[in-house]
């Protein structure tokens, strides 16, 4: 199998990845917040982390975004949007966004506090849709050449509690898959380790196949494996 880097990592763009409680179980997430269901929060201290180098190195961000999982469920989230604009303030020219589902009535009352500077995108969904791409198939499961898609370049990069990853949806591989990847600071990211992260994990993403599913998601026998072993090791104590 060979590696085809279609399209580069975009380096001004981040998608912050508050956590992975959700209030849905979309059958086609990326994330896989359904799939291999977690509270992966991220820590406070790394937002502060993240604001703190990027305007002590005057790092130029396009846009900022909070996701999830649904981002309204991160219990420190007004105290993230005020960590996140001392940077925009800075930087007013950076595009402060929040995707949410914005799907029921606690979702909504987050929404409503939020503050006016934070433009807020509601996907509104259930927990099914009629088209989606079907992440769940992987290349390793056909042993076909790999491409990274356009979410790397369209997106930016991802950031979590486990670090910097060249896209939102690889930094979810890693976290099922356990591929210890993840840049852990700011003067870490470099487009050719970015590249090195999609070579890693793009092989074992449904995205990396462009293949669009209707109704009955497909699942290869790679991910079905990996599933059973993330939810066995994530299995709460008796």
């Amino acid at each position: 199998m060979r590696f085809i880097p279609v399209f580069q990592p975009n380096l001004t763009r981040v998608e912050i990845e508050l956590t992975t409680r959700c209030n849905l179980m979309c059958r086609f997430c990326d994330r896989r917040c359904s799939q291999a269901p977690a509270a992966d929060d991220m820590m406070l201290e790394q937002i502060e982390r993240f604001v703190s180098d990027s305007l002590n190195v005057n790092y130029k961000w396009e846009s900022i975004g909070l996701l999830g999982g649904e981002p309204t469920l991160y219990p420190a989230l007004q105290d993230a949007i005020a960590l996140l604009q001392r940077y925009v303030a800075q930087n007013p020219s950076c595009n402060l966004f929040l995707v949410s589902n914005g799907y029921g009535k606690a979702v909504t009352r987050t929404l409503d506090k939020i503050s006016a500077s934070v433009k807020i995108e509601r996907r509104l969904k259930t927990n099914d849709e009629d088209w989606f791409n079907n992440i769940d198939l992987a290349p390793v499961d056909i042993g076909e050449d790999y491409r990274s898609c356009s979410i790397t370049q369209d997106c930016g990069l991802g950031l979590t509690r486990r670090g910097f990853f060249p896209c939102g949806p690889g930094a979810a591989v890693a976290r099922v898959l356990d591929i210890k990847i993840g840049a852990d600071s700011l003067s870490e990211i470099t487009e050719s380790n970015m590249i090195e992260g999609l070579k890693e994990t793009c092989k074992y993403c449904g995205h990396s196949l462009q293949i669009q599913a209707k109704d009955n998601r497909c699942v290869s026998s790679f991910w079905q494996h990996a599933y059973e072993v993330y939810r066995d090791a994530h299995a709460p104590a008796p």
